[in-house]
């Protein structure tokens, strides 16, 4: 078996484990969300905790081999670990099974296990252990700072770490304000984060709208230079594009106010950057108007990685951005980003991943969109 160095995307199937080859720390911090990642990469840069603390995704350490190897070299002297699980326990069997046991084998580490999206994972909640009998309490604290995200979320989650975590304070004696949270759903604008329509309707220039659909996490996360690129590449286009940042299609806020915006921007189609389905009852549809729905998919994996593959797209991927959307009626697309590391956080000792616009395949999509605006404006004898 052979060590292998992470890449984006983090699993891989070639035989060898993946060494991330970091050092231990006071705290280490495990997520699948390469945009959380670099959240937090983004705050140690500008304001250093007083710890020290590595940052990993855990999607590389999915093979009990190299977390085994992690284990080794990094958790064994390391005194706090926080792990986001997106999905639950059930994604990363081995290495929480093998978190659990690295805690008990010393009472004053600490194990915080908190969800990866929105969803109150009571049965996540109850296998912390803390020093403190507020474990719960501590765990929800931490989670709701990393779900709202920004800058200011994250100075304030180190602060509370550094508090309960590293000096055993009491939760009592902590300063627990609560997370700055952000709405379910907003209309957004490059540079200025959240924006209205009134603002939206001044700076439009051309004939034809699409709305621009994406998860809110990404604004949430310091993570939008690449749809900052895809509204650019749009307008050079000569394409409205309004974007619209969500908890998910699931979420009702968030449908209402797609729908609200659909109607007074006069949108033509929709630009689909979410994943998973929506289980529509009886195939209705999910917007006004009746608007057709492109779906953009985010490939997890670098550009090389893809073209390298013999299926392309990583099978999670294809799962959540086009066997699923398929079920709700969504037309694919291309793949409109890969990820890419150009930077290394020398603190953290992490590859900072960013999704990277891939701008052929983003002007195919435009233009395919406007092709589909125009063909809804002919008769159907047409």
């Amino acid at each position: 078996m052979h060590l292998l160095a992470a890449s984006p995307g983090g699993f891989t199937d070639e035989e060898g484990i993946i060494d991330l080859d970091q050092t231990p720390s006071d705290v280490v911090f495990l997520s699948a969300a390469d945009s959380q990642l670099s959240l937090l990469s983004c705050v140690i840069q500008h304001n250093p905790p007083s710890f020290s603390i590595r940052l990993a995704n855990w999607m590389n350490l999915t093979k009990p081999a190299a977390f085994d190897l992690f284990e080794h070299k990094v958790l064994e002297q390391s005194k706090v670990v926080i792990i986001s699980l997106l999905g639950g326990v059930n994604y990363f069997t081995y290495g929480v099974e093998r978190l659990i046991a690295w805690q008990k084998q010393d009472s004053t580490r600490t194990l915080i296990m908190i969800a990866g999206d929105d969803n109150d994972d009571e049965a996540l909640f109850k296998l912390n252990t803390t020093p403190s009998s507020n474990n719960i309490e501590a765990a929800y604290l931490i989670w709701r700072y990393i779900r709202e995200g920004g800058q200011s979320n994250i100075n304030l989650c180190f602060n509370f770490i550094k508090q309960y975590c590293i000096d055993h304070q009491s939760f009592e004696n902590c300063d627990t304000p609560q997370a700055k949270k952000t709405p379910n759903a907003f209309l957004y604008a490059p540079t200025l984060g959240q924006s209205n329509i009134t603002q939206w309707q001044k700076n439009s220039t051309h004939k034809d709208t699409a709305i621009f659909i994406f998860y809110k996490s990404h604004v949430q996360n310091a993570h939008t230079q690449m749809f900052d690129d895809f509204i650019h590449q749009c307008a050079k286009q000569h394409l409205n594009i309004l974007p619209i940042a969500i908890t998910s299609l699931k979420d009702a806020f968030s449908l209402l106010l797609i729908n609200e915006l659909i109607e007074q921007s006069n949108a033509k189609i929709i630009l689909n950057a979410t994943g998973f389905c929506s289980h529509i009852e009886n195939n209705q549809s999910l917007f006004i108007n009746d608007l057709p729905v492109l779906q953009l998919i985010l490939a997890s994996s670098d550009e090389q990685t893809w073209q390298d593959s013999n299926i392309g797209l990583f099978g999670r991927d294809l799962a959540m951005q086009v066997v699923l959307p398929e079920m709700d009626g969504r037309i694919i697309t291309r793949s409109l980003s890969f990820k890419q590391s150009d930077v290394y956080d020398k603190q953290a000792q992490l590859d900072v991943i960013q999704y990277q616009l891939h701008t052929e395949r983003a002007t195919f999509i435009i233009e395919l969109a406007k092709k589909w605006i125009k063909l809804g404006e002919k008769k159907n004898q047409e």
